[in-house]
């Protein structure tokens, strides 16, 4: 026999919001679990009986609302599977912010059978007189909220604000965005509460409970938002300006190189203590995502995807990639990170049907890391250059002698935790600094290089090369 979890909503107060159809299931289930932080908080859950086995210590032994939310599931099922059938209660409506339900439907190891309920926001428009839809009321659940900050736009509810902590954190991220926000607590009991309050007052004037709502409306925009304006821009551009709508994907490549190559340039520049670089960081990667919304403007175009399908894609891909955080079934024991890049290389062969693992690899990257992305694939399957190769740098005797002590510096600077790429931009810095610092001082000197004898020339060099500035940068690498 299949094991079945019936998932009912309880509504949002007392029996009389609760369906018979629900109660009926409630009747026909010896055991009964429950998604509440606290039981005595709404009289509904009386009718669940005293043997019921609520969840209210899954967000205190976790660490974040996911983790939770897992657990949760996890113990549904394993009761399910034990007992054959089990209820599982939720206030409101399963079907509105509830995450685990919706892990719990597309789990195959349970069958799952859902009874509805009225919503918890059904009060909620109520009380507050407002019409969601005339007032576009995005739903968002606390534990999503706190992952994704940017869902503050508009008009919001959010619910399940249940916990201390909770509170606490949607009260700060709160504060820091919006002015006002009106708190509703048990509505549909006799200890209702509706308060309309200053960010900087919640932590002060309430306690969290189960039942724990906020309603705010402000005009902070959001990454969706913004992202769409910036879509429409594109298309708008692609459409009227005669230099856009000419433009192909292999006229735009050579632009997509250059901001690629602009970014790494502002990364070089970037100093993390100080924040110096940050606006120009800002403004090579807005110039770097144009040309990723050209591309998916003119795909669009021509009817083939748009930026919507290469971010759902990419979600997709991610999620599939890392099973270690996104799948139910995973135990708690610690992750061996060595491990984790060859599980990558593992499901990308598998996605992409690769036959070897250089399959893949882009024929247009410079050389330097073409040849780290290849001795990085070959350690996945235990293909190693030759320690030999890298103890002793012999002097080459040919270009293809060159070729493989530059493949053994390469695999030498991995091993030892260096990225060959960025350790060759940083030498070709310092030796600009160098030939900089030789420059200057041949011309504080009335010196030409170009037509100085080699004596003079050297002179200048060591001179330069002597001040504490570039003894030190040398020191360092050089």
């Amino acid at each position: 026999m299949t094991a079945t979890v019936t998932v009912i909503g309880l509504g949002p107060a007392g029996t009389e919001l609760s369906n018979k159809e629900a109660l009926l299931a409630i009747a026909n289930h010896t055991y009964r679990f429950a998604h509440v932080s606290d039981v005595s908080e709404y009289p509904v859950y009386k009718i669940l009986g005293s043997d019921v086995v609520v969840f209210d210590h899954c967000k205190k032994l976790e660490n974040t609302c996911f983790a939770a939310s897992k657990r949760i599931v996890e113990d549904v099922i394993e009761a399910a599977l034990k007992y054959e059938r089990v209820l599982y209660a939720v206030p409101g409506s399963p079907m509105v912010a509830e995450p685990t339900v919706q892990q719990l439907i597309s789990d195959e190891r349970v069958k799952t059978l859902v009874i509805s309920g009225v919503s918890f926001t059904e009060l909620v428009w109520s009380k507050l007189g407002i019409d969601p839809a005339a007032e576009g009321v995005r739903i968002v659940d606390a534990c999503r909220l706190i992952e994704q900050p940017t869902l503050i736009e508009g008009s919001v509810l959010i619910l399940g604000v249940d916990t201390p902590d909770l509170f606490r954190e949607v009260s700060l991220l709160l504060e820091s965005r919006v002015d006002e926000v009106t708190v509703l607590q048990r509505l549909g009991t006799d200890t209702e509460r509706i308060e309309s309050v200053t960010c900087d007052n919640l932590l002060s004037k309430f306690t969290p409970d189960s039942f724990t709502t906020f309603y705010l409306s402000c005009s902070t925009s959001s990454v969706a938002f913004e992202i769409q304006s910036f879509v429409d821009l594109v298309a708008f551009l692609r459409s009227e300006c005669p230099w856009d709508s000419q433009q192909t994907h292999s006229s735009l490549k050579p632009y997509l190189l250059e901001e690629a190559y602009e970014v790494l340039e502002t990364l070089d520049e970037l100093n993390e203590d100080t924040g110096d670089g940050f606006q120009a960081l800002e403004e090579e990667l807005g110039d770097l995502l144009f040309q990723i919304a050209f591309h998916a403007q003119i795909a669009a175009d021509n009817q083939m995807f748009d930026l919507v399908d290469v971010v759902r894609g990419i979600c997709e891909k991610l999620r599939k990639r890392h099973p270690h955080v996104f799948s139910l079934n995973n135990s708690d024991e610690e992750i061996d990170t060595s491990r984790l890049l060859e599980q990558w290389e593992k499901i990308k062969r598998e996605e992409k049907k690769r036959v070897s693992v250089l399959d893949g690899i882009p024929r247009v990257l410079p050389s330097l890391l073409t040849a780290q992305k290849i001795v990085r694939r070959a350690e996945s399957i235990g293909i190693t250059l030759s320690n030999e190769k890298k103890s002793v740098l012999l002097i080459p005797e040919s270009e293809q002698g060159f070729g493989d002590t530059l493949m053994s510096i390469v695999d030498w600077g991995r091993e030892l935790g260096y990225d060959a790429e960025n350790s060759l931009r940083s030498a070709i810095a310092r030796f600009s600094l160098v030939i900089q610092a030789v420059e200057r001082l041949a011309d504080q000197k009335g010196i030409d290089l170009i037509t100085a004898n080699e004596k003079i020339r050297s002179q200048v060099f060591a001179e330069a090369l002597s001040s504490s500035d570039l003894r030190e940068t040398f020191g360092r690498g050089g």
